[in-house]
Protein backbone atom coordinates (compact mmCIF):
# COMPACT_ATOMS: atom_id res chain seq x y z
CA UNK A 1 0.00 0.00 0.00
CA UNK A 2 1.67 3.22 -0.91
CA UNK A 3 1.97 6.27 1.72
CA UNK A 4 -0.60 8.29 0.07
CA UNK A 5 -2.97 5.32 0.43
CA UNK A 6 -2.10 4.47 4.02
CA UNK A 7 -3.08 8.51 4.90
CA UNK A 8 -6.12 8.61 3.03
CA UNK A 9 -6.86 5.16 4.91
CA UNK A 10 -6.17 6.79 8.11
CA UNK A 11 -7.35 9.77 7.81
CA UNK A 12 -10.91 8.29 6.91
CA UNK A 13 -10.70 6.20 10.34
CA UNK A 14 -9.63 8.85 12.31
CA UNK A 15 -12.67 11.15 10.63
CA UNK A 16 -15.34 8.38 11.12
CA UNK A 17 -13.50 7.84 14.75
CA UNK A 18 -14.43 11.63 15.50
CA UNK A 19 -17.37 12.05 13.75
CA UNK A 20 -19.06 8.97 15.24
CA UNK A 21 -17.61 9.42 19.20
CA UNK A 22 -19.31 13.01 19.14
CA UNK A 23 -22.91 11.27 18.55
CA UNK A 24 -22.96 9.53 21.61
CA UNK A 25 -22.04 12.63 23.71
CA UNK A 26 -24.95 14.11 22.03
CA UNK A 27 -27.52 11.41 21.83
CA UNK A 28 -25.93 10.64 26.12
CA UNK A 29 -27.22 14.38 27.38
CA UNK A 30 -30.63 13.93 25.84
CA UNK A 31 -31.48 11.12 26.80
CA UNK A 32 -30.25 12.27 30.16
CA UNK A 33 -32.20 14.97 29.56
CA UNK A 34 -35.39 13.32 28.54
CA UNK A 35 -35.12 10.98 31.84
CA UNK A 36 -34.85 13.85 34.23
CA UNK A 37 -38.20 14.97 32.30
CA UNK A 38 -39.53 12.32 32.69
CA UNK A 39 -38.56 11.60 36.46
CA UNK A 40 -39.98 15.40 36.81
CA UNK A 41 -43.36 14.25 35.05
CA UNK A 42 -43.88 11.42 37.37
CA UNK A 43 -42.85 13.34 40.74
CA UNK A 44 -45.46 16.09 39.57
CA UNK A 45 -47.93 13.19 39.58
CA UNK A 46 -46.85 12.38 42.95
CA UNK A 47 -45.44 9.04 41.95
CA UNK A 48 -42.06 9.44 43.32
CA UNK A 49 -40.17 10.91 46.67
CA UNK A 50 -42.69 9.28 49.04
CA UNK A 51 -39.78 6.18 49.42
CA UNK A 52 -36.12 7.43 50.15
CA UNK A 53 -34.32 4.85 48.15
CA UNK A 54 -36.51 6.72 44.95
CA UNK A 55 -35.96 10.00 46.12
CA UNK A 56 -32.56 9.66 46.27
CA UNK A 57 -32.52 7.81 42.55
CA UNK A 58 -34.86 10.53 41.11
CA UNK A 59 -32.35 12.99 42.39
CA UNK A 60 -29.39 11.22 40.79
CA UNK A 61 -31.39 10.99 37.41
CA UNK A 62 -32.33 14.81 37.53
CA UNK A 63 -28.53 16.12 38.49
CA UNK A 64 -27.61 13.65 35.23
CA UNK A 65 -29.78 15.55 33.53
CA UNK A 66 -28.28 18.97 33.90
CA UNK A 67 -31.63 20.45 32.96
CA UNK A 68 -32.04 23.94 34.68
CA UNK A 69 -36.05 23.66 34.38
CA UNK A 70 -35.67 20.46 37.40
CA UNK A 71 -34.55 22.85 40.18
CA UNK A 72 -37.95 23.18 41.53
CA UNK A 73 -38.27 18.80 41.59
CA UNK A 74 -34.70 19.02 42.92
CA UNK A 75 -36.02 21.35 45.88
CA UNK A 76 -38.97 19.22 46.49
CA UNK A 77 -36.97 15.83 47.01
CA UNK A 78 -34.50 17.28 49.11
CA UNK A 79 -37.39 18.29 51.37
CA UNK A 80 -38.76 14.63 51.21
CA UNK A 81 -35.45 13.66 51.66
CA UNK A 82 -35.58 15.19 55.14
CA UNK A 83 -38.23 13.27 56.39
CA UNK A 84 -37.24 9.57 54.68
CA UNK A 85 -33.36 10.16 54.96
CA UNK A 86 -32.70 9.42 58.37
CA UNK A 87 -34.72 6.34 58.80
CA UNK A 88 -33.42 5.35 55.58
CA UNK A 89 -30.24 5.92 56.37
CA UNK A 90 -30.45 4.15 59.73
CA UNK A 91 -31.34 1.10 58.30
CA UNK A 92 -28.31 0.46 56.24
CA UNK A 93 -25.16 1.76 55.10
CA UNK A 94 -26.15 1.05 51.43
CA UNK A 95 -28.43 3.35 52.02
CA UNK A 96 -26.51 6.11 53.74
CA UNK A 97 -24.00 5.32 50.40
CA UNK A 98 -26.67 6.49 48.14
CA UNK A 99 -27.69 9.06 49.58
CA UNK A 100 -24.45 11.08 50.15
CA UNK A 101 -24.03 9.98 45.90
CA UNK A 102 -27.43 11.74 45.39
CA UNK A 103 -26.89 14.77 48.02
CA UNK A 104 -23.22 15.48 46.23
CA UNK A 105 -25.07 15.08 43.02
CA UNK A 106 -26.87 17.82 43.51
CA UNK A 107 -24.63 19.61 45.12
CA UNK A 108 -25.26 19.59 49.02
CA UNK A 109 -23.32 18.36 51.39
CA UNK A 110 -23.94 15.13 53.15
CA UNK A 111 -22.03 15.66 56.08
CA UNK A 112 -24.57 18.40 57.23
CA UNK A 113 -28.09 18.07 55.09
CA UNK A 114 -29.97 15.56 57.59
CA UNK A 115 -29.55 17.34 60.78
CA UNK A 116 -27.09 15.33 63.40
CA UNK A 117 -26.18 12.83 60.60
CA UNK A 118 -23.08 12.81 58.80
CA UNK A 119 -23.67 10.42 56.16
CA UNK A 120 -20.21 10.16 54.66
CA UNK A 121 -18.88 9.35 58.40
CA UNK A 122 -21.84 6.59 58.48
CA UNK A 123 -20.32 5.42 55.23
CA UNK A 124 -16.71 4.90 56.22
CA UNK A 125 -17.58 3.79 59.38
CA UNK A 126 -19.67 0.96 56.95
CA UNK A 127 -16.22 -0.46 55.62
CA UNK A 128 -15.18 -3.48 57.65
CA UNK A 129 -11.92 -4.27 58.21
CA UNK A 130 -11.27 -7.10 55.37
CA UNK A 131 -12.70 -3.60 53.21
CA UNK A 132 -16.17 -5.32 52.37
CA UNK A 133 -19.09 -3.12 52.94
CA UNK A 134 -22.73 -3.28 52.91
CA UNK A 135 -25.22 -5.12 54.91
CA UNK A 136 -25.26 -7.47 52.33
CA UNK A 137 -21.73 -7.61 50.43
CA UNK A 138 -22.02 -7.89 47.14
CA UNK A 139 -20.58 -5.65 44.22
CA UNK A 140 -23.66 -3.11 43.84
CA UNK A 141 -23.07 -2.70 47.85
CA UNK A 142 -19.61 -2.02 47.66
CA UNK A 143 -19.93 0.00 44.00
CA UNK A 144 -22.07 2.46 46.35
CA UNK A 145 -19.84 2.92 49.56
CA UNK A 146 -16.78 3.14 47.02
CA UNK A 147 -18.37 5.78 45.20
CA UNK A 148 -19.73 7.40 47.86
CA UNK A 149 -16.70 7.91 49.66
CA UNK A 150 -14.44 8.83 46.28
CA UNK A 151 -17.67 11.41 45.55
CA UNK A 152 -16.89 13.23 49.08
CA UNK A 153 -13.00 12.73 49.45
Amino acid sequence: MSRLMKLLVTGLVTLLALATAALPAHATTDSARAAARWVAANLAAGEVADYAPTTADALIALAAGQDPSTTDEVATLLEALKVTGPDYAAESVDGAAKLVIALDAVSEDPRTFLPGVDLVRVVADGVKPDGSFGAYVSPFSLGLGATALARTG
